[in-house]
């Protein structure tokens, strides 16, 4: 029987187990390859696997950084 994802897509098998461990996501509980998340484009991944709605209220939820440099 081949894995299903939460949302009901099918899960392909590999041989690296570490590669394609998915990550979820906290707000929404998409699924996100690891091997696409933990890159300088994560981010974007992030976007196209959990949609611009749960980006924005994640960023939302984040303390503000305060917008002047520290000397």
């Amino acid at each position: 029987m081949q894995s299903k994802a939460h949302t009901g897509a099918s899960i392909g098998s590999c041989s690296d187990d570490d590669v394609c461990v998915p990550l979820t996501c906290d707000l929404c509980k998409a699924e996100i390859p690891q091997s696409a998340a933990l890159t300088f484009e994560g981010a974007d991944y992030s976007a196209h696997f959990c949609g611009l709605g749960c980006m924005e209220t994640w960023k939302l939820s984040q303390p503000a950084k305060d917008s002047q440099p520290t000397v």
